[in-house]
């Protein structure tokens, strides 16, 4: 007999594997964040479609850092604003 996870178990599994990754193979979220906006920015013109990708893949990284309001507990982006390098 097949047991499934049901999706809400799956999706936090999901984003714990996520959050080990950016933890402890990217220098944190922030830094991801960072360094897909300065890569987003190099290649807008150059590479669209990669643009285009990192543009999605900043945007998801700003929503878990807003959702989880780890904006309120470190310094985030202090030096520049972040959603203007999203659009």
């Amino acid at each position: 007999m097949h047991t499934s996870l049901p999706c809400h178990i799956c999706g936090i599994k999901r984003l714990k594997i996520l959050e080990n990754a950016i933890t402890h193979y990217s220098g944190g979220i922030f830094s991801l964040e960072l360094r897909v906006l300065d890569s987003l920015h190099r290649l807008k013109d150059s590479c669209p479609e990669v643009a285009k990708t990192l543009t999605e893949i900043a945007h998801y990284l700003h929503d878990i850092i807003e959702v989880g309001e780890l904006n309120e507990i470190f310094s985030y982006c202090s030096d520049r604003s972040c959603n203007d390098l999203l659009k």
